[in-house]
């Protein structure tokens, strides 16, 4: 599982983007929500609005940050559960997409939200972030994305 703030951060090379991604196997499954596009590409269009960011370096950044992910869940399967959690956890469904997506398919949501990552964290739900992995990573830990 990917979230948008994780894949951001792996889009742009950043130290945190690099130990995230240097943490994927080989043959690993990326999954993701749909809401995931459009955060993404949300996120650098807010890059080229501040000025930060050239649009082709913009669109060079989305192209990878949109490649990692292998497949997109059913949003619709999704939004009855995801509703209910977002209630109960008083958090934006937005991000409640991603723990509810992480738990049911039982895998590990990589994420940089501080806060979604204590939601999951205190919900049982697996989750590396970037204050869980070591700057440097072993080479034999890298796949796909190494």
């Amino acid at each position: 599982m990917l979230d948008s703030s994780a894949a951001i951060e792996i889009a742009l090379d950043t130290v945190e983007g690099r130990a995230l991604r240097g943490l994927w196997y080989v043959d690993e499954r990326v999954v993701s929500v749909p809401l995931f596009q459009s955060e993404v590409t949300n996120a650098f269009w807010k890059y080229v609005r501040a000025g930060v960011m050239r649009r082709e370096e913009a669109t060079r950044r989305l192209s990878i940050a949109l490649s990692l992910v292998d497949e997109y869940a059913d949003a619709l399967d999704l939004a009855s559960e995801v509703l209910a959690e977002a209630v109960r956890l008083e958090h934006p469904a937005y991000d409640i997409t991603y723990l509810v997506l992480a738990r049911r398919s039982g895998g590990t949501l990589f994420s940089c939200d501080k806060k979604l990552v204590k939601l999951c964290e205190e919900n049982g739900v697996d989750c590396i972030h970037t204050e869980d992995v070591p700057v440097t990573v072993p080479r034999e830990r890298h796949g796909v994305c190494g």
